[in-house]
């Protein structure tokens, strides 16, 4: 009795109805392009971050190490045990492809009168290449 109604005031007021099916469809649409939009930007980010940064998904540390690995290195890097730990505990994960140990430091350098802060990365150069060539955004140099 209920849908009888419903579906004979849908016919009584066209105009309306067209409306507001139009107004319910270009807000589905909205919805739906910023959700799109949304997950471009989130793999076009992933992407930059594992591919041009290097970064990987994963970063591992010590418990409170980016908070006081700048100032304390010693006490907060990890040793060879712990990252050799680190690499075959994700090798048994699935969807795990690979893994590279790098170092990155902050400092000053000072000549003179004259000082800079340099911020530098050291990475394993077969590990960056390989990583480069399997992006989606690999270039081909002849």
């Amino acid at each position: 009795m209920m849908w009888s109604v419903a579906l004979r005031n849908l016919y009584r007021d066209r105009r309306r109805t067209i409306t507001s099916a139009i107004a319910v469809g270009a807000g589905l649409l909205a919805a739906l392009l910023f959700l799109a939009y949304v997950l471009f930007i989130e793999s076009s980010l992933a992407s930059v971050v594992i591919y041009s940064d290097t970064n990987g998904h994963v970063q591992v540390y010590r418990k409170d190490g980016p908070q006081n690995l700048a100032a304390y290195p010693s006490r907060f890097s990890l040793t060879r045990e712990d990252q050799a730990l680190v690499s075959d505990s994700a090798k048994s994960l699935d969807g795990f492809k690979r893994s590279s140990q790098q170092i990155v430091g902050v400092g000053v350098v000072q000549h003179g009168n004259q000082s800079a802060v340099f911020l530098a990365r050291g990475v394993d150069l077969d590990f960056d290449q390989a990583l480069q060539a399997s992006s989606r955004f690999a270039t081909t140099t002849e």
